[in-house]
């Protein structure tokens, strides 16, 4: 049966399964992980997916050891699907492993939806849902905006390390042009010699807080914004690695381009989830696209309802590809459009 055809079939259903309505979490789970049968998932994976398809959930009840059989020490079920033919992970090392029809899961016993049957036929796309109907509809959209699309010549992509971490943690939900490029124009004056982040990390540890830090150098009052950046830095200085600064450039350019965007519940940083990660990847080379208010309003406008910015950066990252544009200069051109003209 071909695509179209399975999701009229399943449109009544799938909407339903799309908002998750009156569904279980482990119901959620089993119906996200459904198309990687016999593959290995890690913690990270299986929230993605699972947010993928259904957005409102919270992250933090999505826990995969709970639906992979009895915990190790305790012996003690954490839900009814252990240890039945509906259990739907095995562990295995520090990952989960999708048990299929023949580990004995009832597969057949929930239709799958259109956005479970685009993501089982996208081998470009494995890790991401995405509706065929709205893909369809934006991969149009990108085709007919793509003669406008240009690489950004924003000074924020050619700042130095220490300044691109900078601009990314502070301009969470703050006006760019008015509030965090002044900012970072006067320490790049004032601090010019701090290009790395080790650099960055050591002047920090020269103030007594992070708070400290961000008041007297960046001109901001915020506690919780400092220890952020503080958090980000201090990660990110281990990805940097060591050596001069072209070599430390490699290695974060080699990571933003390596990473996924469910590597961020890895990190569990207070007040850098997905948008501030993305943009983090895209200021060192990512082709990406960060899931802002202006990316998710674009997206909107396009497939005619609202999106969560999970579901905003699925449908960009599989449209893009399919209308043959640069995602990261998507991402500034949407942006540039959006903000800067407001």
């Amino acid at each position: 049966m071909s695509e179209d055809a399975c999701a009229a079939q399943a449109t009544s259903i799938g909407r339903r399964m799309e908002r998750g309505c009156g569904m279980t979490n482990c119901e959620r789970i089993r119906n996200a992980v459904r198309p990687y049968s016999g593959q290995t998932l890690s913690s990270g994976k299986v929230v993605s997916l699972v947010l993928s398809m259904y957005a409102s959930t919270n992250p933090t009840s999505i826990i995969p050891s709970d639906h992979s059989g009895p915990n190790p020490r305790s012996g003690r079920n954490y839900c009814s699907c252990s240890c039945s033919t509906t259990q739907v992970f095995t562990r295995s090392g520090g990952g989960y492993v999708v048990r299929g029809a023949s580990d004995g899961i009832n597969i057949s016993a929930a239709p799958r939806s259109s956005r479970e049957q685009a993501a089982a036929s996208n081998s470009r796309h494995p890790a991401q849902f995405v509706a065929g109907a709205d893909r369809e509809v934006l991969v149009e959209a990108l085709r007919r905006m793509k003669p406008s699309i240009r690489e950004s010549s924003d000074r924020a992509w050619r700042r130095d390390a220490a300044l691109r971490v900078i601009d990314c943690v502070l301009s969470f939900n703050r006006s760019y042009d008015s509030f965090v490029v002044p900012r970072l124009d006067r320490f790049e004056r004032a601090r010019a010699g701090v290009r790395t982040l080790g650099q960055l990390q050591g002047l920090m540890g020269i103030y007594p807080s992070a708070p400290a830090f961000v008041s007297r150098c960046l001109d901001y009052n915020d506690d919780a914004r400092a220890v952020t950046l503080t958090k980000v830095v201090d990660w990110l200085v281990g990805v940097a690695g060591g050596g001069d600064y072209n070599a430390q450039m490699s290695n974060l350019k080699r990571w933003a381009s390596g990473a996924k965007p469910e590597d961020h519940f890895k990190l569990g940083i207070s007040g850098f989830g997905l948008g501030g990660f993305q943009y983090l990847r895209m200021l060192f080379g990512a082709n990406t696209t960060k899931p802002d208010i202006h990316i998710q309003r674009y997206v909107a406008s396009c497939v005619g309802h609202r999106v969560s910015d999970v579901q905003s950066l699925a449908l960009l990252e599989a449209a893009a590809i399919d209308a043959d544009v640069c995602l990261r200069d998507l991402d500034t051109t949407i942006w540039e459009t959006s903000a800067r003209r407001a």
